[in-house]
């Protein structure tokens, strides 16, 4: 070949193969879209690893005791909480539950507190990336009655039972990992003697 002709042909092949290359990484089919979307999803999602929340409220009490004159009027005590769990998937969590509400009536001359020990499952229905969840748990619950007589004297009566909790909250972001937590919350307790009802609304603090 002659030598005049090949020195060009060698100089535009070597241009042609970087501008080959670029063209095919700009290109909008270059790679996988669907692995990219995958991994921006579960960077969005906030749900991973263990988690914890806690948080104070307050709430109305009534209940029922099996008499035929059905429900108490309700009563208002503070409550709080605390759970933790794992994450199973980006859009449920599963963990243990601590709860509690308490009065005291002075006028009656005692105290009460019910709590619970549950077992939840918590679901976010729009996936990792979202904030709405419902909560559901079943688990123990305990009735403890302090009945004040003089100031030198009291007693105390307590139950156990079983405890039904039915709840739906919100986490506001307040960074990577911290979100405060409003919610709302439904706890049935069944005893042998009477029935009780606790209808609360809370704030609390999420750690994801």
């Amino acid at each position: 070949m002659n030598g005049r002709l090949f020195a060009p042909l060698l100089l535009g092949s070597a241009l042609a193969v970087p501008v080959s290359a670029r063209a095919q990484q700009d290109h909008p089919s270059h790679g996988s879209p669907g692995l990219r979307e995958v991994s921006e999803a579960a960077a969005r999602s906030r749900h991973h690893g263990f988690w914890l929340s806690a948080g104070l409220g307050a709430g109305g009490e009534r209940f029922d005791a099996n008499d035929g004159l059905g429900w108490s009027d309700s009563r208002t005590g503070g409550t709080g909480y605390v759970r933790l769990g794992a994450t199973v998937s980006p859009s449920f969590l599963v963990g243990a539950e601590v709860q509690g509400w308490t009065r005291d009536y002075y006028w009656e001359g005692y105290h009460r507190t019910l709590s619970s020990l549950l077992a939840i499952g918590q679901w976010y229905p729009g996936g990792g990336a979202s904030n709405f969840w419902v909560r559901g748990g079943l688990g123990w619950a305990h009735d403890d009655l302090q009945l004040y007589g003089d100031a030198t004297s009291s007693s105390a009566l307590g139950q156990d039972g079983t405890a039904f909790v039915l709840g739906l909250g919100f986490d506001l972001p307040m960074g990577s990992r911290i979100s405060v937590t409003p919610q709302l919350d439904f706890n049935a307790q069944h005893y042998d003697s009477h029935q009780e009802q606790v209808l609360s609304l809370g704030l609390g603090i999420t750690f994801h």
